[in-house]
């Protein structure tokens, strides 16, 4: 016996037949469109980096590093950041850190 093929259904208007769609996943989808059990699934974000700088995050970091010590340590986290938009706020926070870190020494030793 032959194996049976979707047949074609001719509405009474006269256009052309409509098939029956074929399941694009799961049971009885085609060998090309299904993925062995464990592979990785096609994620639409790959292209995008991994992580972007909000506007928000740059400016409480701006902010912060006028507290020395923690504009240090977050330009020396951001600093080894892939993103082109972490490493320039992770330089600014360290330039930031170390001008406040200045004025403040000029600040105390002319006080004296």
């Amino acid at each position: 016996m032959p194996p049976q093929q979707a047949q074609p259904y001719y509405p009474a208007s006269g256009q052309q037949p409509a098939y029956q769609q074929m399941p694009q996943q799961g049971y009885g989808a085609p060998p090309y469109a299904q993925t062995p059990y464990g592979a990785p699934q096609w994620n639409p974000y790959m292209g995008q980096p991994a992580s972007t700088l909000s506007a928000g995050a740059r400016v409480a970091a701006l902010i912060l590093s006028f507290i020395p010590i923690i504009g240090i340590i977050i330009g020396l986290m951001w600093i080894s950041s892939r993103d082109n938009a972490r490493k320039t706020t992770g330089w600014l926070c360290i330039l930031i850190s170390l001008s406040v870190m200045t004025i403040a020494l000029m600040i105390y030793n002319a006080s004296y």
